[in-house]
């Protein structure tokens, strides 16, 4: 599955800018403490999208169109219902966010946290 482009991206959001709207609820989540370290790793995720959200004033329309997934996956996304939503997918969709943000720093910062994390070489099993 191929990334979309940052053309599109911008595009989209250019749209969104556009139609702007404003009535959807600002709801920030209590952090996960238990639960695997999936769970906690999509829920951190999920907080990411919902501060992206609350930031640009996007309503739930605007982000599935950012996404391009329907309003039940950015619901279910947004509201930590999470179980079927799989980490690939929601790591996607993040990139998604850190370039849609147009925050140059956020996306030096998303690059490097990013290999850090593919980065095993600090692990050694002898």
């Amino acid at each position: 599955m191929a990334f979309p482009s940052n053309i599109k991206i911008l595009k989209v959001l250019e749209s969104i800018e556009k139609n702007k709207n404003k009535k959807d609820d600002k709801i920030l989540r209590v952090p996960m403490r238990d639960g695997s370290i999936e769970e906690r790793f999509k829920f951190n995720i999920s907080q990411k999208f919902l501060e992206f959200k609350l930031a640009k004033e996007y309503t739930i329309d605007d982000m599935s169109k950012l996404l391009k997934t329907d309003r039940s996956n950015v619901s279910k996304i947004l509201n930590g219902r999470l179980e079927k939503v799989c980490l690939e997918k929601l790591f996607q969709y993040l990139r998604i966010v850190v370039l849609a943000s147009k925050n140059k720093e956020l996306e030096k910062e998303f690059l490097k946290k990013t290999e850090e994390y593919i980065d095993f070489d600090e692990i050694k099993f002898a």
